[in-house]
Order: C-alpha cells, then sequence, then structure tokens
C-alpha cells in the first residue's frame, strides 16, 4: 500500500495539474503514491483522461475571502480546500503541491520519505521566493512534505489566523511606497511556521544577482541605506546565488542538499512580474523534458 498521499487544490488549472502529474510519473516511475484533488474551479477542467484509480477529485469552494477593517482581502478557498484534503489522507507522509510546481529530482518520492525518516524531519517546505517581500512568513502551501508521525494531522491549519488581520493594525499611507506591505501578508503555511518552526526544513531559493525587476532602481538606493527590517531586498535565509539563462530567470528554482530540485512557474507571480504565462508554458515543457531525458537511465535502473 503507499505511504504518500499529494494533495492539490486548484482553481482552472488543469494544463499545468496534467503536466505535474505526468512529470511526479516520470521521475517516481516504481514508487506508489495517491492524489487528493480539490477542483475549486466548478467542474472547468476536464481531467478524465489523466486520472486512474491513484485519484481521488473531490469538488471545492467557492471563492472565500476574510476581510477585516482596513485590510485587504484574503482568500482563503485554498487553504480550507488543503485543509480538506488532509482530512481525507490516511497515509504516513502528505504532500501539498501547487499545479505548477514540478520536482525534477529523480526517485524523489522514495528520497525524501528516507531522508525525513532517517533525519527526523517533520515537515519538508517550500519557503517564499525572497522577491516576494510582501509575505510574513516562509513555510508555504507550494510544496510542503509533511511526516504525520511527527506532526499529526489534526493540528495542520493552512488557513491564516486570524490574529494575523488584527482590525487595528491599519494599513500604511501609500506614499511609503512597497514597503507599507513589507511582510504584512499571511498566506497558507503561516500557523503551520508558527506551530511547528522546530520540524520545519526548506528548501534553498536560487536568486539571480541581477536586479530584481520588481524593485526600481530608487529603491535599491534607499535598500543600501536603511535598517534591515525595511528593506526590500533583505534576505534572511540560505539561497543559492547564481546567474541563468532561458526560462530559469524568470521561474523561480529551488535545491535540495546542493542539488537542482524543483521549478516553480508560480502564475500569479509571474503575472505581476509583468510576464505573460502563455509565452512561458512550451518552455517549461522542453526544460521537463531534457531534464527527465538526462536522469532516464538513472531513473530506469531502480
Amino acid at each position: 500500500m503507499p505511504d504518500f498521499t499529494f494533495i492539490t487544490s486548484f482553481f482552472r488549472d488543469g494544463g499545468h495539474l496534467g503536466k505535474n502529474i505526468q512529470t511526479v510519473g516520470r521521475f517516481n516511475q516504481n514508487t506508489e503514491y495517491k492524489w487528493i484533488l480539490i477542483d475549486n474551479s466548478s467542474g472547468g477542467d476536464d481531467l478524465t483522461e489523466l486520472l486512474d484509480d491513484k485519484f481521488t477529485v473531490y469538488k471545492g469552494l467557492n471563492e472565500s475571502y476574510v476581510q477585516p477593517l482596513f485590510l485587504k482581502r484574503v482568500s482563503i478557498s485554498n487553504a480550507m480546500s488543503l485543509n480538506f484534503g488532509v482530512s481525507k489522507s490516511n497515509t504516513r507522509f502528505i504532500c501539498v503541491i501547487d499545479p505548477d510546481f514540478f520536482v525534477i529530482y529523480p526517485n524523489w518520492i522514495d528520497a525524501v520519505m528516507e531522508y525525513m525518516d532517517y533525519s527526523g524531519v517533520g515537515i519538508l517546505s517550500a519557503p517564499y521566493h525572497p522577491r516576494w517581500y510582501e509575505k510574513a512568513h516562509r513555510a508555504t502551501g507550494h510544496f510542503m512534505v509533511i511526516d504525520t508521525n511527527f506532526v499529526p494531522c489534526p493540528l495542520l491549519d493552512f488557513a491564516p489566523s486570524l490574529r494575523d488581520y488584527d482590525p487595528n493594525n491599519k494599513e500604511l499611507p501609500k506614499w511609503v511606497g512597497k514597503r507599507r506591505n513589507l511582510r504584512r501578508f499571511n498566506d497558507c503555511g503561516g500557523q503551520i511556521e508558527k506551530r511547528f518552526a522546530s520540524e520545519i526544513e526548506y528548501l534553498t531559493p536560487l536568486v539571480s544577482p541581477d536586479p530584481d525587476a520588481r524593485i526600481s532602481a530608487t529603491d535599491r538606493i534607499l535598500d543600501s541605506f536603511l535598517p534591515k527590517r525595511w528593506r526590500l531586498t533583505n534576505i534572511d535565509y540560505p539561497v543559492v546565488s547564481a546567474r541563468s539563462k532561458g526560462l530559469l530567470p524568470k521561474i523561480e528554482s529551488y535545491y535540495w542538499r546542493g542539488y537542482p530540485f524543483a521549478l516553480h512557474l508560480r502564475r500569479y507571480g509571474f503575472v505581476l512580474s509583468g510576464g505573460d504565462v502563455k509565452t512561458i508554458d512550451s518552455e517549461i515543457n522542453e526544460l521537463l523534458d531534457r531534464v527527465f531525458f538526462g536522469y532516464k537511465n538513472l531513473l530506469e535502473a531502480r
């Protein structure tokens, strides 16, 4: 019986989800797993050709928001769907994963389970990429593997805490610029990080030494003399710094134990950075194929 369950909440993203399902199968050819899908898009994606008895699909929620006074509304439908998926899982290991988060490490399910069991790691999580200076915590719902022997399912809650939306915490005036939102927003994983900080190990993001397109030249100058707590470019956790070409500078890449591990398209974030998701879909397909064929002999030898 499989001891590993994927949980994916998605909204009109059947294309990336299908590619992810294919990628997981290719990179874990001899590993058993289950997959719980929560469709928040009113059945808009036809997945019948992709799914078999490994998969269980549930109807998700209509968009729901928390919007205390003075604060930007925050979607909680994704977090609630993930909580529901956790409640339906019955394996020791649970992997919450976004449709567009592609793990490219050979036989990674077995490798991660063996490592977490041997090392006593309760949670392996992707952090928010440092470019997202708005985020108030590191742990994310983009990718998180949980060993329920260390972190019991009933204690997991992906929804933001209401304490994080104190109505007395008024938004700073707009003339403050980007810094009015500095480390202000909590999202999926905030409560888990607070509760299980000592159990979490993080993937390592790849960061380019080139200037971040989201930060203006003026803001970079201000960052050179402002205290760390007010810097948009402040990075307070380990990263890999390297220049890259092609698709990689456009997306978010992660390393694990010194090796390339995952590629995250982060569709919404890519749009916020001024990109067009459609232009990189063919590139990600080509890149995933190249990585797979590079590992093909190793994968088939297992």
